[in-house]
């Protein structure tokens, strides 16, 4: 786990975990808990947990978008959030997460699919759709290989609402 501090400047102190997916072409699923501090990640239902507290707000949060992995969903609410975005179509690898419906302690998300590449990239964003170094920022990102898991965030400059 590495967080990027933009008002000092610098990364933060990295941590690595094991992780527990294998080989691409697989069945994959990732839940994560929001809690008041913390994400709480599962990955294919393992009994290790990866807590990683919060670095910026997560109601901030207004995308989040799964990579290299085929078949995607993103939990129970996947028909409701395509009904509700018809008048314009987003990769099925993007959802938006609604102003009247912002993540909280207590929000759940579930994402699954086939995995499709060696590393899957997990991020919750604000002002953007992809990560960029000046505009926007990564509220929360979850980059898992076959050897580890990482996890940050990235900031350009505080978020106000």
């Amino acid at each position: 786990m590495n967080s990027y501090i933009h008002n000092e400047g610098k990364w933060g102190e990295n941590e690595t975990y094991l992780n527990p997916i294998g080989l691409t072409g697989i069945y994959f699923s990732i839940r994560i808990n929001v809690t008041e501090n913390y994400f709480n990640i599962t990955i294919n239902q393992a009994a290790a947990k990866i807590l990683y507290k919060h670095r910026l707000p997560v109601w901030a949060t207004e995308w989040i978008m799964a990579r290299d992995i085929d078949q995607i969903q993103f939990g129970e609410e996947n028909e409701k959030c395509k009904r509700l975005l018809s008048s314009f179509k987003y990769p099925l690898n993007i959802i938006h997460v609604p102003d009247n419906n912002y993540l909280r302690d207590g929000s759940l998300i579930f994402i699954e699919g086939i995995i499709i590449n060696k590393t899957i990239s997990i991020s919750f964003l604000h002002q953007a759709l992809e990560w960029h170094e000046f505009i926007g920022q990564t509220i929360f990102q979850l980059n898992i290989t076959q050897e580890n898991a990482t996890v940050g965030s990235y900031s350009v400059s505080l978020i106000v609402k």
